[in-house]
This record gives structure tokens, sequence and C-alpha cells, in this order.
């Protein structure tokens, strides 16, 4: 078969001449319902951020899971979790979000979500958009004073 394996990785270097930012990895994930592509980009010192587009389904959020995982055991003390591309976020995926937030707080780290509009809307009926610290885009996660930090949990 000519398509690339589920999972496969590429390593990108480059910059960004504008933002100063270093892409410093890159991940496709496959799926046969939809893609799901995520990449890290480096913009500060202990700043990550990742960037997810397409469907976080039963398919695709394992690997969600891991790369997430990853990042929050990294050196990096914020993540910006920029969901702003996801077209589908599925129950699976909404617990790999709380089980982030969670995992961040107890690691003394900082996520900040940058929601799609279908992300906010899974959020905002399941009643959890308290539990995350939010920005409107990536831009504004990184230039704010101070990240928010995610509610307390109840």
């Amino acid at each position: 078969m000519a398509s690339s394996p589920v999972g496969a990785a590429t390593r990108l270097e480059s910059g960004d001449e504008e933002s100063g930012a270093r892409v410093v990895a890159a991940r496709s994930v496959s799926e046969p319902d939809g893609p799901l592509w995520m990449q890290v980009h480096r913009p500060g010192h202990r700043v990550l951020v990742l960037e997810v587009r397409g469907a976080v389904d039963i398919a695709g959020e394992p690997r969600f899971a891991e790369v997430l995982r990853q990042r929050l055991d990294s050196f990096a003390a914020h993540l910006v979790l920029d969901m702003s591309g996801v077209t589908l976020l599925d129950a699976e995926g909404v617990m790999t979000l709380l089980d982030a937030v969670h995992y961040a707080r107890i690691r003394a780290k900082r996520l900040v979500l940058v929601p799609s509009p279908a992300v906010n809307r899974v959020l905002e009926i399941l009643g959890l958009t308290e539990r995350f610290g939010y920005a409107v885009s990536v831009p504004t996660a990184l230039t704010a004073d101070e990240i928010p930090r995610q509610a307390q949990s109840r």
C-alpha cells in the first residue's frame, strides 16, 4: 500500500522568522474516518504548543492521549493545547482532556486550551468549561502576562 502507516512520525526543525517560533516536531496520525493531525511548536523557553486538527474520536484518541501526556511530561512549564482546528470531540476525547487537566495540576504545569467551536460546544453542553484555562487564540495565550490556570476541580 502506498499510504503512510498509522502513527507515522516526522521530525522537523524549521523557524518562523516573524514569530521566532521553532517547530520542533510534527506527528501525523491517519484514521479510516478522518485524519487526526498533531504538531508541536516550541515558541519560547519552557513553553510548548500542541496543535491538533481533525477528529478527536475513538480512533484517534489513544494517539492524542499519548502525545498529550508526553508533552505534559516534558520540560515545558506551560502547554498551550491548540484545538482550534478540531472538528469533532467525542467522549473519549473529553475524558482525555479532563485527565490532562488533572495531570497538569499535579505536575504544577499550566495547561491552556484554545478550543474550536466544536470543542467549545461539547464542553459547554457537558458543563465542563470551568475546568479549563482558555485563550481565544495561540498568540493570545502566548502573549498573556500570565497564562491562566485551569479552575480547581470541585
